[in-house]
């Protein structure tokens, strides 16, 4: 079939296969077809030679670019084994890093003499709980096991980040802040909520009631960026239905 990535445009994503969560994304579609070569799968994710699916059962997999056939797979466990700082790639690493981390930096940079000169401005950075110190070094924290070097330390890189921009524009009055999303139901995660037992079971962990829509997120950077938020700086601010206030709630 040629070449995959002659064959995309638009955007291109993968995603954890155990929280549904945005790992990377390009500016290129899932063809139908591909997805087809694996008919489980809940996003895709272009990376180097290979197309990486996060299936529904949290297994990744991993097809080759040319030919679509399976190259390689992982429980996202074991992918988390692959990835300690002790193994992992460091060429993988850096992919993420430059994207999450760098990349962030970069837009900074270029855009900083232009907030300096609005009135009003403000930044948010959108990380993710995956990257919580916090919470990864309490030995109760169910998912800490699969915090890794990739990409939960970008989120955590991120963060540090977000607090040195807020400590340089404190003489500036230019707010800088992050938001960290739970499970958001978009048009790349949507195949998880095709499956109405795994939809409800996703529901079913948040205080809420649901899985948070694109707006829910929206509303909140909305907040921050706008007037009524002028006194909030250097805050992560968490936006998962009340996962995180569950989990930290003493029972009782």
């Amino acid at each position: 079939m040629g070449d995959l990535r002659d064959l995309l445009s638009d955007t291109l994503a993968a995603l954890n296969a155990a929280t549904g969560e945005l790992l990377w994304r390009f500016k290129r579609p899932i063809p139908e077809d591909m997805l087809q070569l694996h008919p489980t799968s809940r996003g895709v994710g272009l990376w180097g030679d290979k197309v990486y699916f996060a299936a529904t059962d949290a297994v990744l997999v991993a097809l080759d670019a040319k030919t679509g056939k399976e190259v390689w797979s992982s429980k996202v466990e074991d992918y988390a084994k692959k990835t300690r700082p002790s193994n992992v790639s460091l060429d993988e690493m850096r992919a993420v890093w430059e994207t999450n981390v760098f990349g962030v930096l970069a837009v900074y940079q270029a855009m900083l003499p232009l907030l300096r000169e609005t009135k009003g401005a403000r930044i948010v950075n959108v990380s993710s709980g995956v990257g919580s110190l916090s919470r990864n070094s309490d030995p109760a924290f169910p998912y800490r096991t699969i915090f890794g070097p990739v990409y939960p330390a970008s989120k955590t890189a991120l963060n540090a980040l977000t607090l040195a921009m807020a400590i340089e524009l404190e003489g500036a009055g230019i707010p800088v802040n992050a938001v960290s999303p739970g499970m958001v139901r978009t048009g790349m995660t949507e195949p998880v909520y095709r499956d109405p037992k795994l939809a409800a079971e996703r529901d079913g962990l948040v205080p809420v009631g649901r899985v948070a829509t694109p707006e829910d997120i929206a509303d909140v950077i909305a907040f921050l960026l706008g007037p009524d938020a002028r006194y909030v700086n250097g805050h992560d601010l968490v936006v998962d239905g009340g996962i995180t206030a569950a989990y930290v709630t003493p029972e009782g």
